[in-house]
């Protein structure tokens, strides 16, 4: 589905409140119909079934389509032609899942430099939509798929919410990066309605001490009962909640897209008095986990992914015993990838969940942690917000935000041979738009990121103090 155009983003800005609700409920009705339709009932109808079917079958199953999407990719995409042939495999080699090893791994450079090889040669069954990663290592991936692999995508959010008891019929409040609320506005609501979802959508741009009591007063008296989005700010909600001995009951809160540290999980159960259901997948389709209500490990969803796990690149660090995730899509046939390295790392499965589902379990996926951008009027900006200006531009190599002060970030870029001054136009705007006018943002261009002491590397780093979270715990 298109997102919305500058025009109509510019006509909603400059609405009165009750319009800007009732062009967000337009805009979610026409999302709903594009994507709750007979197709997303039916993925989602046998996902409900397969969950509870013995992990023999749902093996069974899963390679069945690993064969057919083996088949496919070898037939039809010349770059698996050509690497496999290179390292002399063929689909029908594959009797089991595990077989799946002998295959070459698919690197995020692989994608960069051979897009048009990676697509498939016949028409697919559905439109073509074509999505950016998030881009939080500065680089973001533009992957290809069809109408069919995002409608599969929604199902298996669906069902994953269905094991906090989710009810489409209750209000459900969420924190993601949508920019409902124009950035210049500086009093409430900073939420809107989309009530063909029943759902109200509360700004994570306007975050701050002087207006998060406007933000519990709401959450208060609209009957919200479930909560989704990203952890980052629903611990900026639930932190302040707590700091001001206030309790919201919910139901269940779902969180995905960031880290999901055990401070952030238990600040937020304490502050909504519900469970955490966390929720781990990427934007290239290829793994898809969550947590069921017995939070013993994320269940996989064995009937479109096959997930495995690879010594990480460089060895793992302190000897903790993690591990490469891998991840294949079984659904995607306009640009497969197979056996893609995520660049995420897992810890040891747990033992076998008791929830009686056959699903297969991994255990905590490890991302990077991120700060916050803190705005001069006390706003705070979440990296997964800053990450949008990026996804569109291919041609840059790495970036990395840096605030020294709260009136300036700098962003420092590694250029490819293609970055031309309208990238930097393009992205720079992007960024003050979510930062506002008194926020300075200005590029600097670098040969390399530096890495912290780990050798990990961080996509915001802010040395700006946080009233709001003055004792945040900033592991490297």
């Amino acid at each position: 589905m298109a997102v919305p155009s500058a025009k109509f983003n510019h006509l909603y800005d400059h609405s009165p409140v009750f319009l800007q609700n009732l062009m967000s409920s337009a805009f979610g009705l026409v999302k709903l119909l594009d994507e709750r339709g007979r197709r997303f009932r039916t993925i989602y109808s046998e996902l409900i079934e397969t969950q509870w079917w013995d992990r023999e079958r749902l093996r069974q199953l899963q390679r069945e389509r690993l064969r057919n999407i083996l088949r496919f990719a070898q037939e039809h995409v010349p770059f698996y032609r050509k690497r496999f042939a290179e390292y002399g495999v063929s689909w029908n080699q594959v009797q089991a899942v595990e077989d799946l090893s002998r295959f070459p791994l698919l690197t995020k450079e692989d994608i960069r430099s051979h897009p048009q090889e990676l697509i498939a040669d016949v028409k697919p069954n559905s439109r073509i939509i074509a999505q950016s990663t998030s881009g939080t290592t500065g680089s973001p991936l533009r992957v290809l798929m069809d109408h069919t692999t995002l409608v599969t995508e929604r199902a298996w959010v669906a069902r994953h919410r269905t094991w906090g008891d989710y009810d489409a019929r209750s209000w459900r409040g969420t924190f993601g990066g949508y920019k409902v609320v124009p950035m210049k506005q500086d009093r409430p609501p900073f939420w809107r309605y989309n009530l063909p979802w029943r759902q109200i959508h509360f700004s994570t741009f306007h975050l701050s001490e002087k207006n998060l009591p406007h933000y519990a007063a709401a959450l208060r008296s609209t009957g919200v009962q479930f909560l989704d989005g990203y952890p980052s700010t629903l611990y900026l909600m639930a932190r302040y909640l707590r700091a001001t001995g206030q309790s919201i009951p919910m139901k269940a809160v779902f969180t995905g897209s960031e880290p999901l540290y055990e401070l952030y999980r238990e600040t937020i159960e304490a502050a909504f008095a519900c469970k955490v259901f966390d929720y781990y997948a990427l934007t290239e389709r290829v793994i898809s986990a969550g947590e069921c209500s017995r939070h013993s490990g994320f269940h996989l969803s064995m009937e479109h992914v096959v997930a495995e796990t690879i010594p990480p690149e460089g060895g793992a660090k302190d000897n903790e015993p993690v591990r490469e995730l891998v991840g294949t899509s079984l659904v995607n046939t306009v640009m497969p990838l197979i056996r893609y390295r995520t660049g995420d790392v897992v810890s040891p499965p747990p033992d076998q969940c008791s929830c009686g589902r056959g699903l297969e379990v991994i255990g905590q996926v490890k991302t990077k942690s991120e700060d916050f951008v803190v705005c001069p009027d006390g706003r705070h900006i979440s990296a997964s917000n800053l990450t949008y200006p990026f996804k569109p531009i291919q041609s840059i190599a790495e970036s990395q935000i840096v605030q020294e002060n709260p009136s300036e970030v700098v962003v420092r870029i590694i250029r490819r041979p293609e970055y031309t001054e309208a990238d930097e136009k393009r992205l720079l705007e992007g960024l003050r738009e979510r930062l506002g006018p008194t926020v300075a943002v200005r590029a600097e261009y670098v040969q390399e990121i530096s890495r912290t002491s780990a050798g990990k590397f961080r996509f915001v780093i802010s040395h700006v103090e946080s009233q709001l979270l003055v004792s945040r715990d900033r592991k490297e």
